[in-house]
Parts: C-alpha cells; structure tokens; sequence
C-alpha cells in the first residue's frame, strides 16, 4: 500500500475553518487536500528510507567480528626506499 493511499483514507475533517479549504467536492479543495496528502506521504517515505538503513546497519554490523588486526610481526616497519633523484625529497 502506498503512503499516499493510507492518508488519503484516514482523512477525517474535524475543524470546519480546514474542512471548507480540503473540501474534496470543489477544484481547488481536491488540489489543496492532494498536495497536503502528497506532502504527508513524502515525509513518511523519507522516514521509512531511515528506517531501512537503520536495519542494513544492524544486519551489516556483526560482519565486523571476521574483519581482524593483522599480527604485530606482519606489518612491514621497513622504511621507504625513493628512486634516484627523488631522495632529496625526505629530507
């Protein structure tokens, strides 16, 4: 189901002032209740992409257990040898 539809549905006009503007049997009421119920819909679509990042990260960060340090004699200390010419630069 859209976000779009699930709005439109649950619309209820409680306060009078509002419910002339959004009155769905006039041109301008069906246009001013669409961007609304768009609107609405936008907003709950950018809060659902958070959502689902939120769970990619929570699938994804127990992967980092397999990721390990290197032992402490595998990291070469060894300094950098420059080509010719260029050694005049390390100093």
């Amino acid at each position: 189901m859209k976000n779009n539809d699930g709005l439109a549905v649950n619309r209820v006009f409680e306060n009078p002032a509002i419910a002339q503007f959004w009155n769905p049997t006039t041109d301008a009421g069906r246009a001013a209740l669409d961007a609304v119920i768009t609107q609405q819909a936008e907003i709950i679509a950018y809060i659902d992409d958070f959502k689902l990042l939120m769970i990619a990260t929570l699938v994804v960060t127990p992967l980092l257990i397999l990721f390990k340090k290197p032992p402490g004699d595998a990291c070469n200390d060894d300094p950098v040898t420059l080509p010719p010419g260029l050694d005049r630069l390390a100093t």
